[in-house]
């Protein structure tokens, strides 16, 4: 499947599949005449790396747990359960700093 067919179907962008790719995160085939080629059903695997980085997982540390990235349902794989908890503390932590941020202005403005 060519890279535009590929990104509509998974709902991502054909810059956001090229970029996935460059990092190792979604392994393409080269056509004999240079296009990147997807198989249909790594679809689930780029809806799932596109999650996972948009929830702020770094794009490095994926690449190198990247054999996670194909499980389904619950997350079976160790290591990618350790980055989402580094992450969702990471969130925990901002989202203090930001209420306090925000209690300070609300203070300041009344």
């Amino acid at each position: 499947m060519r890279i535009g067919s590929f990104a509509q179907q998974a709902g991502l962008t054909t810059r956001q599949v090229r970029y996935y790719s460059d990092k190792d995160l979604l392994p393409a085939m080269k056509s004999p005449n240079g296009y990147r080629e997807y198989d249909p059903d790594q679809i689930p695997r780029a809806k799932r790396v596109h999650c996972l980085l948009a929830a702020g997982i770094p794009s490095e540390q994926l690449s190198r747990i990247s054999d996670c990235l194909d499980s389904e349902g619950p997350i079976a794989c160790k290591e990618l359960q350790a980055a989402m908890r580094v992450q969702v503390d990471s969130l925990e932590q901002r989202i203090r700093q930001l209420e306090t941020a925000r209690d300070t202005l609300k203070r300041k403005i009344r």
